[in-house]
């Protein structure tokens, strides 16, 4: 695919994940595959380049919450444009229960894990704080 061709899917791709962001929580099926994972953490860094600390934290789990501050999210907010969606989200490891996957690794270039999704309430969360 041409670089153009990718910079003009981008948008496209970002309307229709921004749709399946919650207020609280990430909700985009069950597929627990890479393009999955990506609109995943596609959402995260949108919240983190806005500098909002309560989206940020609606996507992580209820024990990682309480956890974030307003200067980590703009200390990420500086570090995140060194690295690439695709470096952040290289493969996953979905263990589905009953055909449906309840955790979600997700891992970087490299083999080193990002994070871990978990679900609760057919909604998706970071169970990890991965971009401090």
């Amino acid at each position: 695919m041409s670089s153009t061709a990718r910079l003009l899917l981008i948008p496209l791709l970002l309307l229709g994940f921004v749709a399946s962001v919650r207020a609280d929580g990430f909700k985009l099926g069950d597929r627990g595959d890479v393009g999955w994972a990506r609109a995943f953490v596609t959402a995260h860094v949108a919240a983190i380049n806005a500098g909002d600390v309560a989206k940020v934290k609606s996507l992580l789990s209820a024990r990682q919450r309480t956890k974030v501050t307003a200067e980590m999210v703009a200390k990420a907010k500086q570090e995140i444009g060194k690295m690439t969606i695709e470096e952040l989200v290289d493969s996953v490891d979905a263990k589905p229960d009953d055909k449906q996957p309840t955790t979600v690794k997700i891992k970087m270039k490299g083999g080193r894990t990002l994070t871990t999704l978990i679900k609760v309430k057919g909604m998706w969360y970071a169970d990890t704080i991965w971009f401090k």
